[in-house]
């Protein structure tokens, strides 16, 4: 039987902060854990392509991964 592939989205408003991050720990997770058969994203309900991550953020992401 074939693997099944499984999606989970975050979303918030900006997709700036909170669902990045949620999305960025969610993948360490499960990338530790061996797991392929789960993709991660983030989306946020008011995004425009102006949006970037906080500065901040990106660092901290970048330092935990």
């Amino acid at each position: 039987m074939a693997k099944r592939i499984k999606h989970i989205l975050f979303v918030c408003t900006g997709n700036v902060c909170r669902s990045v991050m949620a999305e960025g720990i969610l993948k360490n997770i499960l990338k530790e854990k061996g797991i392929t058969n789960i993709t991660v994203s983030s989306a946020g309900t008011e995004a425009s392509p102006e949006y970037r991550i906080y500065g901040y953020l990106e660092e901290v992401m970048h330092n935990a991964g």
